[in-house]
């Protein structure tokens, strides 16, 4: 009887021990398989700039596109793209570059240098340097600018807006 129960007793840790086993490598299939997803989804470029072709849109990624109007651009930033769009009364553009400078020291060189050149900034309490992401809405005669400055790990994302009547 002894016996007996000895056999039941080892048979159940080796149901037991079976059990733990099947989870382990189940979980680690799905780790196997997640681990695979990931390396093979494919990662968008240039995250920032998201090119929708329409009617009378042009774009252009790593450079600007013809006719972009001359902008200050911020020293040592590489252009990720830009596009221009006809739009009712005029041409709308919109550029991005990277830096790897902070949002507060790219907004405040172009709050400077627009300012400097006659550029009006339209919300003053909008450039708050101490967010990580900075606007600054400048207009002069009939253009409007609008820029932003945002911080993406270390590496801080120029958007300009531009529409122009």
């Amino acid at each position: 009887m002894e016996e007996t129960s000895q056999t039941v007793v080892t048979s159940e840790k080796s149901k037991t021990k079976g059990l733990y086993i099947f989870a382990a490598v189940l979980v680690l299939a799905l780790i196997a398989l997640t681990i695979l997803a990931l390396l093979n989804k494919k990662e968008p470029q240039n995250e920032g700039f998201v090119s929708l072709e329409e009617p009378g849109m042009e774009t252009m990624e790593g450079r600007l596109v013809d006719g972009f109007p001359e902008v200050e651009v911020y020293p040592n930033t590489d252009v990720i793209g830009s596009y221009s769009k006809e739009v009712e009364g005029g041409m709308s553009y919109e550029a991005s570059w990277t830096s790897g400078d902070t949002p507060a020291d790219i907004a405040t060189w172009y709050y400077n240098s627009l300012t400097a050149d006659g550029w009006q900034v339209i919300d003053p309490d909008e450039l708050d340097l101490e967010n990580a992401e900075l606007y600054l809405t400048v207009q002069k005669g009939s253009e409007t600018r609008y820029y932003f400055f945002e911080d993406h790990d270390g590496v801080t994302e120029i958007h300009l807006e531009i529409l122009a009547k």
